[in-house]
């Protein structure tokens, strides 16, 4: 009895290396595959962003010139009125009015005050400086 208590002494310095090796496998391959995991759902989230973004740039005319908006706040004011004259381009390098309006340059986004003393339609011509030209046109009606 007490030979074989003394053999399996023996043997367990040699079977806990292997118990080691067995569990620091075990705890690799658990931070492994979390990791493995977190990076494929974090590449999922960037793929996705760049997609939207794709998008956006494309609604927003993507690389070509285009007016993205051209209105007025209100379709008909009185004689003497001032009206908001709103417009939005992409890609422009020079955006005129006609009749022509002072203080607007290339912008997705801005408004001028008019204050026509007849009916007007105005007129915006935008250029991007390489050939490529857009107009659009928006009418304030006085009354």
């Amino acid at each position: 009895m007490a030979e074989g208590k003394a053999n399996s002494l023996r043997r367990v310095p040699l079977i806990m290396p292997v118990l080691i090796l067995i569990a620091a496998l075990y705890a690799a391959w658990v931070f492994y595959s979390r990791w493995s995991a977190t990076d494929k759902v974090r590449r999922a989230v960037a793929a996705s962003e760049v997609e939207r973004a794709r998008k956006d740039v494309e609604l927003n005319g993507g690389a070509r010139l285009k007016i993205t908006a051209l209105y007025v706040t209100q379709g008909a004011i009185r004689k003497g009125q001032a009206v908001q004259l709103c417009y939005g381009v992409v890609n422009a390098k020079n955006v005129v009015f006609s009749p022509f309006i002072e203080g607007v340059w290339p912008s997705m986004n801005r408004c001028v005050e008019v204050s026509p003393q007849r009916t007007t339609t105005y007129t915006l011509n935008a250029d991007d400086g390489a050939g490529h030209a857009d107009q659009a046109q928006v009418t304030v009606q006085v009354r």
